[in-house]
C-alpha cells in the first residue's frame, strides 16, 4: 500500500504547468517534500527515533499542505490531487503519534 501511495504522490508532483517559473517552484517544493519523506522513513524505520520522526512527519504534513496550495494556484487539478496524499500522511502521523505514546516509559 505504501508503494502505491508513494507512486501516486510522485505522479502528482509531475503534473503541473509548463511555464518555467512554475516548473522551478514546483520542483523545489517537490524536492523539499521528498527530502522530508525520506527523512521520516530513515528516522522511523532505520533509527527507531519515534519522537524525532513524529516531529518530522508533522513538518512533512505542513509541506504537503503548502505544496498542495501552491499547486492549486497554478493548476487546480494538480492541487486537488494532493488531497489523498494529505489524508494518507495524516493517517501515518496518527499512527506515529500513537506508537510514540504507547512507547513512553
Amino acid at each position: 500500500m505504501v508503494n502505491i501511495i508513494c507512486n501516486y504522490s510522485y505522479c502528482c508532483l509531475s503534473g503541473v504547468d509548463t511555464k518555467k517559473a512554475h516548473r522551478t517552484l514546483c520542483k523545489n517544493c517537490g524536492d523539499f517534500q521528498l527530502i522530508l519523506n525520506l527523512g521520516w522513513s530513515f528516522l522511523f524505520f532505520y533509527n527507531h527515533l519515534i519522537g524525532a520522526a513524529l516531529i518530522e512527519i508533522v513538518a512533512l504534513l505542513a509541506a504537503i499542505l503548502i505544496n498542495g496550495l501552491v499547486f492549486y494556484k497554478i493548476n487546480k487539478t494538480a492541487g486537488l490531487l494532493f488531497i489523498p496524499y494529505f489524508i494518507w500522511v495524516s493517517f501515518a502521523t496518527l499512527l506515529n503519534y500513537n506508537i510514540f505514546i504507547l512507547n513512553q516509559v
